[in-house]
């Protein structure tokens, strides 16, 4: 059955279990190697895996496989421009400052690592002249995290790269996987 043509039934509870049912699906139909595509069949306008074929550990490994893709896909497109490589932990400190999360603990717990873990981080990017730390005007016992002057220009720069590869990934799925994708991913399940 062709990509497009995969149809998830409303479930009885309202729909939230089938914006997650269609996240599912749609990261282990659409973005899967063939090879692993084969273990589904359909019936009914729903999936079932073929037996023993899934395991618990899947949705994990996929999303994250599929994170690391963007990753390398945004670190692609900012080296292009000219801006030095950063690791994967410098871009997500990047990606939280430029959501708003300044303060270095606040990063630290929405990442799960350690605020230790963190300031080696930021000293890097510090290193780099890409952020600096400073007060917080709003509670003096806490720091902040500023970009830079070059912070500001290469987050310019990485915010269109990342467009770029939201739009390739749209592109991908088709705009109505990609809306059931991103409501899924929105919905309430952590």
């Amino acid at each position: 059955m062709a990509k497009d043509k995969v149809e998830i039934p409303p479930s009885p509870d309202g729909g939230k279990r089938n914006c997650i049912t269609k996240l599912v699906s749609l990261l282990l139909i659409s973005g899967l190697p063939r090879h692993v595509q084969g273990n589904f069949t359909f019936h009914a306008g729903s999936f079932r895996l073929a037996a023993g074929s899934m395991t618990s550990h899947h949705l994990m490994l996929y999303l994250f496989e599929h994170f690391v893709w963007m990753d390398e896909q945004l670190q692609t497109q900012v080296r292009a421009k000219g801006w030095p490589d950063i690791s994967r932990s410098q871009s997500m400190v990047l990606l939280n400052i430029s959501a708003g999360t300044v303060r270095p603990s606040d990063i630290a717990r929405k990442l799960g690592i350690s605020r230790q873990a963190v300031h080696t981080t930021i000293r890097q990017l510090s290193d780099k002249d890409v952020v600096r730390l400073e007060r917080d005007g709003s509670d003096g016992r806490h720091r902040r995290l500023v970009l830079t002057e070059t912070g500001q220009r290469m987050r310019h720069d990485a915010q269109a790269a990342v467009e770029s590869v939201t739009r390739a990934v749209e592109q991908r799925l088709g705009k109505q996987h990609f809306a059931d994708m991103m409501a899924g991913l929105a919905a309430d399940w952590t």
